[in-house]
């Protein structure tokens, strides 16, 4: 019956999935109680190992320079004796009012500026009036006699082409002549 034609049989049959075999369990147990020796592998360390707490920080092992002896006698302007600085003026305390200067400076830049000399115009030049203006550079003078030169040489080359081309050698003739015997 199941060759029989029929509708059914159209109809794609549902695949069904092989069962899965159980899961692999070793015959050996999980835990090994066997006793750790200290460097069993590599062996035992030849050093201590380093501390973790103490490690090198920067430019350490650079040699560090005494200070200068002449530091320790300076003492700045802006400090006092005691060698600290000056403090910090208190909300209440403002500058020291009614200095004035000596020097009137509006007179003074007056002064200065009519006693100036006067500034040197940078007018652009007139390239007319150079004496080189109107010639030819001398690189352009060595430029043309090599390209002169080169074409020179490449005509001799080729009337030296021409000539062998009409005459015939020596050889040429001599072989002519060996053949016809």
């Amino acid at each position: 019956m199941a060759d029989e034609e029929s509708i059914y049989n159209i109809i794609p049959k549902p695949v069904v999935a092989p069962p899965k075999p159980p899961l692999y369990k070793s015959i050996h147990p999980g835990k090994v109680d066997a006793p750790r020796r200290k460097g069993a592998t590599m062996g035992e360390a030849r050093s201590k190992p380093p501390n973790p707490h103490n490690f090198l920080r920067a430019h350490e092992k650079e040699p560090r320079a005494a200070p200068p002896a002449c530091e320790k006698e300076r003492v700045s302007a802006y400090k006092d004796s005691t060698g600290r600085k000056a403090p910090v003026p208190k909300r209440g305390e403002g500058p020291i009012q009614g200095l004035q200067a000596e020097k009137d400076f509006v007179l003074a830049n007056k002064l200065e500026a009519m006693l100036a000399e006067p500034p040197r115009s940078q007018a652009e030049a007139d390239w007319t009036k150079k004496p080189e203006y109107g010639q030819r550079p001398a690189y352009l003078d060595s430029v043309a006699k090599e390209i002169r030169e080169e074409r020179d040489y490449l005509q001799k080359i080729e009337e030296q082409r021409r000539q062998t081309d009409e005459q015939p050698s020596r050889e040429k003739v001599w072989r002519v002549g060996m053949n016809s015997v």
